[in-house]
C-alpha cells in the first residue's frame, strides 16, 4: 500500500466515522423520540401481527429501539477500530480498547445531549446497551471473523 493510498483510506474511514457520529447525534433528537417512532412502528407492527395485544406491541417497539442502540454503537466501535488500526495486519488490544473507550464515551455524551431534549432523557441503561454493542462488535472481529479486517492473516496475536 503506497503512502498516498494509505492517506486516502485513512480520510475515507475518518469521514465515515464522523458521518456515523452525526447519524447517532441526529437519532438522539426529538425526531426519534419514543412518541415519534411509535406513530409509524406501532401501526406497522399491528399490521404484521394483528393478534398481538398492545402490551406485546409495546414490548416489541421497546426491543427494536434498544436493538437500534446496540447496533449504532457496534458500528461506531468498528469504525473507530478501523480508523485506529488502518494499515496494521494484526489485532491490537490497544486499538480495540481505545475504540471501545471512545464509543462508550460518545454514548455518555449522547445521553447528556438527550437531557436537553424535552421529549428525550438520559438513561444509564442506554449507555450500558450502547457499550455492550461496542464491545460485541470488537469481540466478533477478534474471535469470530478476524479476516474481515485482516485479510490474508490466518492467526492473530495479542
Amino acid at each position: 500500500m503506497t503512502l498516498i493510498s494509505k492517506i486516502k483510506e485513512k480520510y475515507s474511514v475518518s469521514i465515515l466515522l464522523i458521518a456515523w457520529m452525526g447519524v447517532i447525534f441526529f437519532m438522539s433528537t426529538d425526531a426519534f423520540a419514543f412518541s415519534r417512532t411509535s406513530r409509524y412502528l406501532v401501526p406497522f407492527l399491528q399490521t404484521l401481527f394483528p393478534d398481538l395485544s398492545m402490551k406485546q406491541i409495546h414490548t416489541i417497539h421497546v426491543f427494536l429501539r434498544k436493538s437500534g442502540h446496540f447496533t449504532e454503537y457496534a458500528i461506531l466501535s468498528l469504525l473507530w477500530f478501523r480508523t485506529l488500526q488502518l494499515g496494521d495486519k494484526q489485532w491490537s488490544n490497544r486499538a480495540a480498547g481505545l475504540a471501545f473507550l471512545l464509543s462508550a464515551l460518545y454514548a455518555v455524551t449522547d445521553e447528556f445531549h438527550q437531557s436537553f431534549i424535552p421529549s428525550r432523557g438520559p438513561s444509564m441503561i442506554d449507555i450500558g446497551i450502547d457499550s455492550a454493542g461496542a464491545a460485541f462488535s470488537l469481540m466478533v472481529i477478534r474471535f469470530v471473523n478476524p479476516g474481515f479486517f485482516f485479510k490474508g492473516v490466518s492467526k492473530l496475536r495479542s
